[in-house]
């Protein structure tokens, strides 16, 4: 997902029971809670690789990074991020977004579909469109997703 949607993430928006087997993040507004996304396309369900460890489920955010009067967390959270990834990648361009196009390519390795690649990377119509006119379930995109290594997980 984008920086700014996972930086805003609240634990109110994980599931783990409706779908056997297969943890994911919604970033499709409630009658509670409204998702900062970039347009309705991106507002998704995301599965989380099954490698992915996370703490213990609580409530509220799961990161403090500062959210600003547009609703959105890219500044804060790429300002955090950011030199972490200087110090790993040798490379002076490369910031968090640029791991978008790397999940992009992985997964069109993998021979995952442009379509499933498009919806699981918020590029394609989303789940808000998607309950109306169809289009990929959770349980295609999670096992597309299953198709790339992840080595860096473990």
């Amino acid at each position: 997902m984008r920086l700014t949607e996972a930086a805003s993430l609240t634990w109110e928006r994980f599931n783990d029971t409706e779908h056997q087997g297969i943890r994911y993040f919604s970033l499709i507004d409630t009658g509670d809670e409204e998702v900062a996304t970039k347009n309705t396309g991106s507002s998704r369900h995301i599965p989380l690789h099954p490698t992915l460890i996370l703490p213990a489920k609580s409530t509220g955010r799961l990161f403090d990074y500062k959210i600003d009067n547009d609703k959105l967390a890219s500044t804060s959270a790429g300002e955090g991020i950011n030199p972490i990834i200087a110090r790993i990648v040798n490379h002076d361009k490369k910031r968090v977004h640029s791991f978008r196009r790397t999940l992009k390519i992985l997964l069109r390795d993998a021979d995952v579909p442009k379509e499933i690649n498009d919806y699981y990377t918020g590029h394609g119509q989303g789940d808000v469109a998607s309950k109306a006119y169809g289009g990929v379930s959770i349980q295609k995109r999670y096992d597309a997703l299953c198709k790339v290594q992840h080595p860096w997980l473990k």
